[in-house]
């Protein structure tokens, strides 16, 4: 078996989260516009943007772990953010 390193691993987070961002965006183009405005919010706060910002400074383990997750990292993160701005 073949170990990747910590910069082929960063690049495979950043294709599969590049890919994330495109099929939502393609979501959101089969919306009404009622639906798209509903979203907006959502829209707005892209999770790309900012684990991209981030993901110099993720580990190797961190970015395995990321990797192999069933579900879109960007839709948990999304949730896991709107959890922490409600209960503000």
């Amino acid at each position: 078996a073949v170990h990747m390193d910590e910069k082929e691993l960063r690049g495979l987070l950043s294709e599969r989260l590049h890919l994330e961002l495109y099929l939502f965006k393609d979501s959101m183009l089969q919306k009404t516009k009622e639906e798209i405005y509903k979203a907006s919010y959502k829209i707005e706060v892209t999770m790309y943007e900012i684990l991209l910002g981030d993901i110099e400074n993720l580990d190797a383990g961190t970015m395995r772990g990321l990797l192999y997750w069933g579900c879109s990292i960007l839709e948990s993160l999304y949730q896991e953010w709107l959890g922490y701005d409600q209960a503000a």
